[in-house]
């Protein structure tokens, strides 16, 4: 991520919002999950964890980066 010129905090937002969606999934191997589980992690943090609509949207991004500069899965997902 540093290569590609995130901040640090970035960095650390997205790491902790991964780890959020993959204890969410029971610790499933993310490239066994795909939009479904995206969708279900999303709602979950506005309706049980009372996130904001901005922090859903950052976490949207973090799972994003994880899926497509991570896993190399480009076309899993219609960004929204």
């Amino acid at each position: 991520m540093r290569l590609k010129g995130y901040s640090l905090n970035t960095e650390e937002s997205y790491i902790s919002w991964i780890i959020g969606y993959i204890r969410f999934n029971r610790f499933r191997n993310p490239s066994e999950m795909g939009e479904k589980e995206i969708e279900s992690y999303l709602t979950h943090i506005v309706v049980h964890k009372k996130y904001s609509a901005s922090s859903q949207s950052q976490a949207f991004a973090a799972v994003l980066y994880l899926y497509k500069e991570v896993l190399g899965h480009c076309c899993l997902i219609n960004d929204h």
